[in-house]
């Protein structure tokens, strides 16, 4: 029994060569698709960030109070 099991141990495997072959293609393509889709979404990220931004910002600035200012600065600068 003992035998048997030294037999498996030493015993080669062999993969065929269009096996390795074709690994060493799909893999760089899995991983630049990986990469890829992470730097996507990174940039739509930085994208939305800006946008919020800037938003926000226009949320602040008030039209009403741009005129009423702008009309009491025109009013005071007349007289």
């Amino acid at each position: 029994m003992k035998m048997v099991i030294k037999n498996r141990k030493k015993r080669k495997r062999y993969v065929k060569a269009s096996m390795t072959l074709e690994a060493s293609f799909l893999v760089p393509i899995i991983l630049f698709t990986i990469v890829g889709g992470i730097n996507i979404g990174y940039r739509m990220l930085q994208e939305t960030k800006g946008i919020i931004q800037i938003h926000e910002e226009l949320e602040k600035l008030d039209p009403v109070e741009l005129v009423r200012t702008k009309t009491l600065i025109r009013g005071l600068t007349d007289q």
